[in-house]
């Protein structure tokens, strides 16, 4: 298998905002030979917004995205990402 993958698109807040979802299985960089796997949430909204709400509309993504990715990571693979020292 070279690679396989899904993606998902959700609206968020009563259906202003989105997000695009993909996650799979990909190719991990070279000299490595093995899978890796992908994920990745992209925040966006549907339609104009004013610049006063760029602030506010930001930290919303960002809490979001933090729900979103902690949803993927086991306790097992946030131990293991941590840098050893």
């Amino acid at each position: 298998m070279k690679a396989t993958h899904s993606e998902v698109l959700m609206r968020l807040n009563g259906g202003k905002d989105l997000v695009c979802i993909r996650h799979g299985l990909v190719p991990i960089a070279q000299p490595i030979q093995e899978m890796g796997y992908l994920i990745d949430h992209d925040f966006f909204v549907d339609g104009q917004f004013s610049m006063e709400d760029v602030p506010k509309t930001l930290n919303e993504y960002h809490q979001s995205a933090q729900r979103f990715f902690k949803l993927w990571v086991t306790d097992t693979f946030h131990q293991a990402m941590r840098p050893q020292g």
